[in-house]
């Protein structure tokens, strides 16, 4: 196999050299519950057919993949930055050789901690290193424990990275209400709010706003998109909405990031993999 070449940038890691054998990393199975409706036409079905009472999976899964092949030079392809580390360990471990030809990630998006904004924060243990983890990393999933002080840690991120414009989202409305009431006091001044019919983002640098409103959020507006529960986005329509923010860097916290429905690869594509494991006791 040639060495294969490969570009990094924010909108998406470009690999030429590619083959097929390779396509695996990116393969998912989706396990997806039927709707109503597709339940209903399938028990009509397998009633016509066989008659009685058929019992109906209310399971479907589907397949995808991750890795999208360029339409005409099958040998590049293209993935979100969050997959990088995935395909990096596998060409690592297998003795595939590769090469970054060029870095075409924007600076800006990276900027130095504010260290005099944060000079007065008292930390848990480990919150330093996880707000050093953000600053530093270009992706990854925060697994933390219940109680442990996520909206906390997501109002030092935001006075930390005080030159970034950051989009918060979570599926939960009254969690987004009191992520939003707690920055407000954080970053006075500096914080919108999209869900439902509200929508207080304008001309704001840190928008708090639940998934199913974030399409209301230009592609380009964040520089960094902070996602909690982000588990809740590899199995719905979120995880395509959150996808379209492909120049900023992203970062999901969950407690419990391992599904069994298929949808890690998902996931991982979108925030790379776990890096960190927190947990906080009294």
């Amino acid at each position: 196999m040639a060495k294969l070449q490969v570009e990094l940038a924010d909108p998406a890691i470009t690999v030429h050299g590619w083959t097929r054998e390779l396509d695996k990393l990116g393969h998912y199975n989706l396990k997806i519950r039927k709707t109503p409706e597709e339940l209903k036409a399938e028990k009509e079905r397998l009633k016509a057919v066989y008659g009685g009472k058929p019992k109906v999976n209310p399971i479907r899964t589907e397949a995808g993949s991750v890795i999208e092949h360029d339409p005409e030079d099958q040998t590049t392809v293209y993935f979100l930055p969050g997959l990088w580390p995935r395909v990096k360990t596998y060409l690592d471990t297998n003795h595939i050789e590769y090469e970054i030809t060029a870095d075409k990630r924007d600076p800006s998006i990276r900027p130095p901690i504010n260290f005099e904004a944060i000079k007065d924060v008292q930390f848990r243990e480990t919150q330093d290193l996880a707000l050093a983890l953000v600053a530093t990393s270009d992706c990854g999933v925060i697994d933390c424990s219940v109680g442990y002080g996520k909206s906390f840690l997501i109002g030092v991120i935001c006075k930390a990275l005080s030159t970034l414009r950051i989009l918060v989202c979570t599926s939960s409305t009254q969690v987004v209400a009191t992520i939003y009431e707690y920055l407000c006091k954080q970053v006075p001044g500096e914080v919108g709010i999209i869900m439902g019919g509200k929508d207080t983002s304008h001309n704001k640098r840190v928008v708090v706003s639940t998934l199913r409103s974030i399409n209301k959020v230009p592609a380009e507006a964040p520089q960094l998109v902070i996602c909690d529960e982000c588990h809740d986005v590899g199995a719905t329509q979120s995880g395509q909405d959150l996808m379209k923010f492909c120049f900023a860097r992203r970062f999901g916290f969950s407690a419990s990031p391992i599904r069994n429905d298929g949808s890690n690869l998902v996931m991982e594509s979108i925030f790379g993999p776990t890096i960190l494991k927190l947990s906080y006791e009294e």
